[in-house]
């Protein structure tokens, strides 16, 4: 995932393989499911539908991801 109008990249900020996590379903799960396995991030919400949605903590940070999911 790269920067797109000035949000941030996942990727680089939780050192993950560089993957466009938001284009299919399956790779959102497969992100979802390296975020809750790690034990320096808190996972707050996690939604499927329509738009596909979490949020988590991280470094004393909130950070919300969200993409269109039609």
């Amino acid at each position: 995932m790269k920067r797109f109008k000035g949000y941030m990249d996942l990727c680089e900020l939780l050192n993950l393989p560089d993957k466009d996590y938001a284009s299919t379903p399956e790779l959102f799960e497969e992100l979802h499911d390296i975020l809750k396995n790690r034990k320096n991030i808190h996972m707050l919400k996690y939604e499927l539908g329509k738009w596909f949605g979490f949020s988590f903590e991280y470094n004393d940070e909130t950070y919300f991801f969200s993409f269109d999911g039609r």
